[in-house]
């Protein structure tokens, strides 16, 4: 198949996919939650949807019928219908005889009684347009702004920093007319941003704390208080929330995920995705759990990619916080990482104490023979490109391995 018929159909059931859904939401008007930042939307739409889903108590079968959010990470023109649709699309699946399935499947939800009375949804901006050709339809009555960091991921493909802001606030600005937009208040560019959009403002305090089984983590306290901000707005008790919400929270792979790892270790699996201020506050939580810790801090460190120009500077400013953070072991991977290990070096870090793999599996073999008792691992990378979770299969403990980042993500 050619890539100008690929790009035909993807058009063709992009549009199919999207017009039902536009259906199917004039119909039944679902409360639309949408999300976008440069950091923590998945987390936040994951914490999003587990709070609202804690109005039903323990119903769990009403509850799921009831909030529906992106699948994983669906959030692009194709994959954002999808979800709404309830359709997860794995990958691999590409072959015309599932897409005819799909598309059947739609169009006999078209006759369905049953409609999420909540749709929480994930909204990137890979390439200019994309949140602006999904806001324009999806007119969200909540928008929730995560954070905007000084060297977004995407960049790359972007003319500048700038132009990646401009593109999150296109959300903000398809929004419906009385939509509210909620953001953490120490986010200045984000206030800045969306000052004049002519949207209910509603700046949220930071400054809580929660506690989610088997995670870590600041990124989640802040994507907490977003979603009870959320449920404030649609009068869902915030002490109904904390009651309830671990029955279904269900954290994903490779986000702050606390992994027993061989030898009595702990795994601190962040490896899901890396960007400049991921890293920096994922090695902050490292420098945190390590003061209550007997063992060494030891730091796994795969590229971060879509960073266009700034990739030197941004890797160089990861190899600055080394040393700033008492890391014991550097361990890098990747052609980019080379720029954090110049700079780790430069900044007085030992040598000695850097270790360098060309992919993921070399890291974890060695990694492997490595490990001692206490020691307590931060893993952090872009994944679909270094894949570290080939290296976290080799040190932690094998019950834990079905909850790394699976290929199918």
């Amino acid at each position: 198949m050619t890539e100008q018929i690929k790009k035909s159909l993807y058009s063709i059931f992009a549009w199919y996919f999207r017009t039902i859904a536009k259906c199917l939401m004039v119909r039944h008007k679902p409360t639309i939650i949408a999300i976008t930042g440069t950091v923590g939307k998945t987390t936040t739409k994951d914490i999003i949807v587990a709070a609202l889903r804690t109005r039903y108590g323990t119903d769990e079968t009403r509850a799921v019928e009831s909030v529906r959010g992106t699948i994983r990470s669906q959030n692009s023109d194709l994959t954002t219908p999808l979800s709404i649709l309830g359709f997860e699309l794995n990958n691999g699946e590409r072959s015309i005889t599932l897409w005819l399935g799909y598309a059947f499947g739609a169009f006999k939800a078209l006759f369905a009684k049953k409609f999420p009375y909540y749709l929480v949804l994930e909204v990137g901006a890979g390439k200019p347009d994309d949140v602006r050709s999904q806001a324009q339809w999806l007119k969200p009555n909540i928008c929730v702004f995560t954070a905007l960091s000084e060297t977004p991921v995407h960049v790359e493909f972007f003319e500048s920093v700038q132009q990646v802001y401009e593109e999150k606030k296109q959300l903000a600005l398809f929004s419906a007319l009385d939509a509210t937009l909620i953001y953490p208040e120490d986010d200045q560019l984000l206030m800045d941003l969306l000052s004049d959009t002519k949207r209910t403002l509603m700046p949220v305090s930071m400054d809580r704390s929660i506690t989610l089984h088997g995670v870590v983590g600041e990124a989640y306290a802040r994507s907490y208080g977003l979603a009870i901000e959320v449920c404030r707005l649609l009068d869902i008790d915030e002490h109904t929330v904390q009651e309830h919400i671990d029955r279904y929270f269900d954290p994903a792979p490779g986000r702050m995920r606390l992994l027993k790892g061989i030898n009595d270790s702990r795994i601190l699996d962040d490896s899901y995705n890396a960007s400049p201020i991921a890293v920096e506050n994922a090695l902050n939580e490292l420098r945190i759990l390590s003061q209550a810790n007997s063992g060494r801090a030891l730091f796994l460190f795969g590229d971060m990619k879509e960073l266009g120009m700034y990739s030197e500077e941004a890797h160089g400013m990861v190899g600055k916080q080394i040393l700033d953070n008492g890391i014991d072991m550097f361990v890098a991977v990747g052609e980019e990482s080379e720029y954090a290990v110049r700079s780790a070096i430069e900044s007085g870090y030992n040598s000695e104490n850097i270790h360098q793999f060309h992919n993921a599996e070399q890291a974890g073999k060695w990694l492997s023979t490595q490990l001692q008792k206490s020691d307590l691992l931060l893993a952090k990378g872009s994944r679909h490109s270094i894949h570290l979770e080939s290296a976290l299969k080799h040190i932690v403990i094998p019950e834990d391995v079905p909850k790394l980042v699976q290929e199918y993500l």
